[in-house]
């Protein structure tokens, strides 16, 4: 496992670009996106401050675990 820095960046448009960083454990390395807005939403009424990430490549639903037994689904969108 290698700890390493998780970076969420949004597009940037004419009005405002958004980035931010978060502690992360992972297991290999995988470039995917999400529509920011999703995360946010599933972000908002989870119960817990650490949250697990399960995805197996860029194109597949990303399940997101909380301490809880709560299980989210979240679908990632293609980069170019």
């Amino acid at each position: 496992m290698v700890k390493l820095q998780m970076c969420f960046e949004q597009a940037q448009t004419a009005i405002i670009a958004v980035k931010d960083d978060c502690a992360a454990e992972c297991y290999g390395e995988l470039r995917i996106g999400f529509n920011c807005e999703y995360l946010i939403d599933m972000i908002s009424v989870c119960d817990s401050e650490t949250i697990t990430l399960e995805m197996s490549n860029a194109v597949s639903a990303v399940y997101v675990h909380d301490t809880g037994n709560t299980t989210y689904l979240v679908l990632p969108v293609r980069l170019k």
